[in-house]
């Protein structure tokens, strides 16, 4: 039999709610396009902090797209170097955009009590595995932010070849650097400790929309299998779904952007084009036994080839070790059926990298799974009302690492809804217009 190709988040997904399509035109004052970790965030604090009327639209079901078919992983991380961030964007616009990252944490706490399901996440034991001594003394050297970093282990064959050795470094031997990394290529001279968790997205997805459409019944409406196909923008929106309309004061992008409805408004959103559709591939092993834990591995420096994660959690009464690394970047107009054609060739270089890597490991994968992801062109989120429509807001735009930026891109908009004055972020979409530094002098809030 071959590899099953349901991702494992939704077999474990258990839905209680009846499927609603939008069947004639609604009102609202907020419209939401986008039914998964991030539309769902946006909706849960817009209702719990003010007194909106919502509409949620989904193109298929909650939780059916990246939000049920990534990773699991829960980490305030960024694809691009955070150096390089600072470079682009200023260090004021930086550190906010962190902050409320890492604040990220606390928000999903409190989401996951508010359905009871704390248990959910569940903090493990998290390593960047490098293998270049360049890319290491970089890393070193490049001043991470507070909060990002745990213990670093470096072969003791190696340290002395480290000119400056930082605090938290510690020594271990090449055998002890390979435990650590659940790893049996010897290539890997250290192990950088960082804070990370796993969850199943997807069902925090769906028992939070199943949570707030029971307390806001009279303020909330979900939507599924309900695709916006237009947007068209004013003083006002009106959202263009299955030959009705919904009707709203604010829109807010939730999707990965890809492909994106059709604008209609006199200024240029500056989202639209701006995400492009990424397929990430994973696979998957169960076993009997196990310990919980996240390896990111850098098999050539960093930012040169394709890097790989692992992660291994509980999943029922068995162990599962997920693993995924290179993707394929879509072409404009193209969709993940396109590429079908391609799909074991990406599954085939993951489970390569497992044989050669990971210690126990032992082929063929049981389960494999892709979902679509969409990166903006300077690979950081868009979160923030659109410099020149008053009424479209954006929590879009994977950086890779979506959950944390997506809970806490929520927070965000419900406060600019309120009318709250923040402080600009490296997230701003007037900065993906400009392609300059905003002035730690501005402000965002509603117009």
């Amino acid at each position: 039999m071959g590899a099953e190709t349901t991702s494992p988040w939704l077999a474990q997904l258990r839905r209680t709610r009846p499927v609603t399509e939008l069947r004639e035109s609604d009102a609202a004052d907020v419209a939401i396009i986008g039914g998964g970790i991030a539309g769902i965030s946006t909706a849960y604090f817009v209702l719990e902090r003010t007194d909106l009327d919502v509409v949620l639209l989904e193109k298929d079901l909650v939780a059916g797209g990246a939000t049920g078919h990534n990773a699991g992983q829960v980490v305030a991380a960024f694809e691009v170097p955070y150096p390089e961030l600072v470079e682009r964007y200023g260090a004021a616009l930086v550190e906010q955009g962190l902050a409320e990252t890492f604040e990220g944490w606390k928000h999903l706490r409190d989401m996951l009590k508010y359905i009871d399901a704390e248990e959910l996440l569940q903090d493990v034991q998290g390593h960047l595995a490098l293998s270049s001594l360049e890319d290491l003394q970089g890393r070193l050297e490049e001043g991470a932010p507070a909060g990002t970093r745990g213990q670093v282990l470096i072969a003791d064959d190696i340290i002395k070849e480290v000119p400056s050795i930082p605090k938290g470094v510690r020594a271990v031997t090449r055998e002890g650097l390979l435990e650590a990394l659940w790893s049996r290529d010897p290539r890997y001279i250290a192990a950088m400790g960082t804070r990370v968790g796993t969850i199943n997205s997807a069902v925090l997805a769906e028992k939070l929309a199943e949570r707030l459409a029971e307390r806001y019944g009279n303020r909330f409406r979900i939507y599924e299998r309900s695709a916006a196909s237009s947007v068209r923008l004013g003083d006002r929106a009106a959202v263009k779904v299955n030959g009705h309309a919904v009707h709203a004061g604010s829109v807010v992008m939730c999707t990965n952007g890809y492909p994106e409805p059709r604008y209609e408004a006199c200024a240029f959103p500056v989202g639209k084009g701006a995400v492009r559709g990424v397929e990430g591939y994973m696979i998957g092993k169960y076993s009997s036994a196990g310990s919980p834990g996240v390896k990111v591995f850098f098999p050539g420096p960093s930012g040169n080839g394709p890097y790989y994660y692992v992660t291994r959690r509980r999943f029922g009464d068995r162990w599962l070790t997920s693993a995924g690394g290179p993707d394929l970047q879509l072409r404009p107009g193209e969709g993940p059926e396109d590429e079908s054609l391609r799909d074991e060739e990406f599954y085939g270089l993951i489970e390569g990298f497992m044989a050669r890597t990971v210690q126990g490991y032992e082929g063929p994968r049981d389960v494999q799974w892709k979902g679509l992801m969409g990166y903006t062109s300077p690979n950081v989120r868009l979160v923030g009302q659109d410099p020149g429509n008053g009424a479209l807001y954006y929590n879009l735009g994977c950086n890779g690492i979506g959950i944390l930026t997506s809970v806490a891109g929520g927070l965000r908009i419900s406060r600019l809804l309120e009318g709250e004055v923040l402080p600009p972020s490296m997230f701003d979409p007037a900065l993906l217009m400009s392609g300059r530094k905003a002035s730690s002098s501005s402000s965002s809030s509603v117009r």
